[in-house]
């Protein structure tokens, strides 16, 4: 199989075995250029296990994973982020003891290469891209915060900004929307709008919320005990049997079919 340059990331027979478990298993997919690739499935299906494998925080038991047409397969986290792809965690994954500027100085001064001799202080580009941030989503009102006194929304905001002001080319977010009321759903959605509209960011998503998926999302790929068991445009979810019984149920699919006709009334109107 050649690689096509419309692709940024390609997986290939995937695969992370724990013994005779797979967590993925033989998994092949590909994602655009500019694309949003939505990922849903049942709790234990392999969502998270995948993203650790992308962004290199565990190595595959098989497979290939390339990136702009170069094999990363394997390479540790801090390579992979530094190539240009940055993720975001379910828990917690900032530095309480740190305001929020400073958390975002500091994910910007060591996401975007390697520094062998750190320097005392931060660099003008990490600062500036820290305002950036700061700006982007909304936190500029909180950046002298400590990040343990955060309310949620903001914290949720604050992870987000720490995974995008390295400017990665590819971003993963797992469940970024997960426990906020529609609200807040959507201010977290504005963000991720203007990343894919005005910054080009190719957008890679987990998320148990199937309105805002299905909303934002180009495709959608549904797993199932580590495999794929659907893969299509946001609207066809609802349209598989086997996706709406091992996974939607009734409910979930017309929350699917409510985030899909949302996009288009969007798409018609813009």
């Amino acid at each position: 199989m050649t690689h096509s340059p419309q692709h940024l990331l390609e997986v290939r027979g995937l695969t992370k075995a724990y013994g005779a478990m797979k967590a993925t298993n033989d998994l092949s997919f590909h994602v655009d250029r500019g694309e949003v690739l939505g990922i849903g499935g049942p709790n234990g299906a392999g969502k998270t296990t995948l993203f650790d494998l992308l962004s290199g925080v565990t190595p595959p038991t098989a497979g290939r994973i390339l990136f702009e047409g170069a094999d990363i397969t394997g390479l540790g986290a801090s390579a992979i982020c530094h190539l240009g792809i940055s993720r975001t965690f379910q828990l917690n994954a900032v530095f309480n003891s740190q305001t929020v500027a400073d958390n975002l100085k500091t994910c910007a001064y060591f996401g975007s290469e390697k520094r062998l001799v750190p320097g005392l202080s931060y660099d003008r580009r990490s600062e500036i891209r820290a305002a950036e941030v700061l700006d982007l989503t909304g936190l500029t009102d909180y950046a002298d915060v400590m990040a343990g006194a955060l309310p949620v929304l903001q914290l949720k905001l604050l992870m987000i900004g720490c995974a995008i002001v390295s400017h990665p080319k590819l971003l993963l977010l797992d469940e970024p929307v997960g426990g906020l009321n529609p609200a807040e759903i959507e201010t977290c959605a504005a963000v991720f709008r203007q990343l894919r509209d005005f910054h080009g960011t190719t957008i890679v998503v987990i998320e148990h919320v199937m309105s805002f998926m299905t909303a934002f999302a180009d495709r959608i790929m549904i797993l199932h005990h580590g495999a794929k068991l659907h893969e299509g445009a946001a609207g066809s979810l609802a349209d598989n049997p086997e996706v709406v019984d091992v996974f939607l149920g009734v409910s979930g699919a017309a929350d699917s079919r409510k985030g899909a006709q949302a996009e288009e009334v969007g798409n018609a109107t813009s």
